[in-house]
């Protein structure tokens, strides 16, 4: 199982007259990579996440996909307060080629203990890549 270790950046989702700012974007992945990043969390809460739809995680994955070209891994944050939504995203994710997810705890709903070992068990099991756990 791939190591996260050292310094990784969660990417924000800069924008420009209310459409992602691909261009800003390129600017701060080369940046980190020059600065010897060693990976990157994309569409984490610091992206705004919860307002992104899926087409734009989509699109912001595979251009920074497309920047790092293999330099460094990509975890991609698809935790929402839904377990089923949740695991549809982790599968999507998983077929996109990110190398882990980072699953946060359920927002606004606030399970119990034991709820949320369901949660991450079953976002767990729809996926081969290493899961962290945001709280």
């Amino acid at each position: 199982m791939r190591q996260f270790e050292q310094v990784w950046t969660a990417l924000v989702t800069p924008f420009h007259n209310q459409q992602i700012d691909f261009g800003s974007l390129k600017k701060l992945v080369r940046f980190q990579l020059d600065k010897s990043v060693s990976g990157f969390v994309i569409s984490g809460t610091t992206a705004e996440s919860p307002t992104l739809s899926m087409n734009e995680k989509k699109s912001i994955f595979e251009f920074v996909k497309g920047e790092v070209a293999g330099q460094v891994p990509l975890i991609v944050g698809t935790g929402t307060n839904s377990t089923s939504e949740t695991v549809d995203a982790t599968k999507k994710a998983t077929a996109w080629g990110a190398e882990g997810i980072l699953v946060v705890v359920p927002y606004y709903n606030k399970p119990p203990q034991r709820g949320l070992v369901q949660h991450f068990q079953q976002v767990a099991r729809s996926t081969a890549l290493p899961v962290l756990l945001y709280n």
